[in-house]
């Protein structure tokens, strides 16, 4: 049997201000019908996001107003973006928003 490795995306290639996490496809036993998004898989400790309050296993759920299920969501919703990144986030069953200026 052959393991694919989980697709990953540096917060940095999307946009400076992500710099410092790693993000990766939602696990398939994270994914039901509530659960969509792309997980916040490695988070610097100094780094911006943090500062806003991400944690390292937070699931990102929106970004800017627009739903993210997977790592092309998330690039089409935050590369290009001038203003603030607005994320939509679900932590242990409650929602948080994080706005990254």
């Amino acid at each position: 049997m052959l393991i694919q490795p989980t697709p990953e995306l540096e917060g940095s290639e999307l946009d400076r201000r992500l710099a410092g996490a790693v993000f990766t496809e939602l696990p398939a036993k994270m994914r039901d019908g509530i659960n969509a998004g792309v997980l916040v898989a490695e988070l610097e400790p100094k780094s911006r996001l943090a500062y806003e309050g991400l944690r390292p296993g937070d699931v990102v759920t929106g970004a800017n107003r627009q739903r993210i299920r997977n790592l092309t969501e998330m690039r089409e919703a935050v590369q290009g973006q001038s203003g603030p990144i607005v994320l939509q986030i679900r932590r242990g069953g409650r929602a948080y928003i994080a706005r990254i200026d």
